[in-house]
């Protein structure tokens, strides 16, 4: 219970730095400083979120016990702006139970509704590997690690 109370503190600490983001108030002034480059200021501007059709959804797979009393396993994987991602395996089909979470960036293509996401531990931020998944409307088939789920996305 300690770690799924960690792994929320750190989502919602991840969510709010990414909310707050910059906000460049200059309050008016821009130090006698010009933009007379042309074009896109070089790429990426701090300043501007990027989304896209998955940024704030959140995609769910439960075998088992819906009130999670008898033995259940729960996989979620969570995309946030900025192409950040976590994801969580709840797996207490198996004894003991094993709870692993990780964190990391996805990419997702609209056109074929499909994507990737590298993952890393939470716990020691080694690398766990590649997820791959496909979306249709609100379904995912979500690979990862050998298994595949069918999740279905939440409210």
């Amino acid at each position: 219970m300690k770690k799924v109370f960690s792994i929320l503190l750190v989502a919602f600490a991840m969510t709010a730095m990414v909310a707050c983001g910059d906000e460049n108030n200059n309050s008016g002034s821009n130090n006698g400083g010009s933009n007379n480059g042309g074009g896109n200021g070089g790429g990426n501007n701090p300043g501007t979120e990027q989304t896209d059709a998955l940024s704030d959804t959140y995609w769910k797979y439960l075998e088992g016990d819906e009130l999670m009393i008898d033995p259940y396993r729960s996989v979620s994987f969570d995309c946030r702006k900025d192409h950040y991602c976590f994801y969580w395996d709840n797996n207490h089909l198996s004894e003991p139970a094993v709870y692993t979470s990780g964190y990391g960036t996805y990419t997702y293509d609209e056109a074929t509704g499909s994507g990737t996401a590298t993952l890393k531990n939470q716990d020691n931020d080694q690398s766990m590997g590649t997820a791959t998944f496909t979306v249709n409307g609100n379904e995912m088939q979500f690979t990862f690690d050998g298994h595949t789920y069918t999740m279905t996305k939440g409210q």
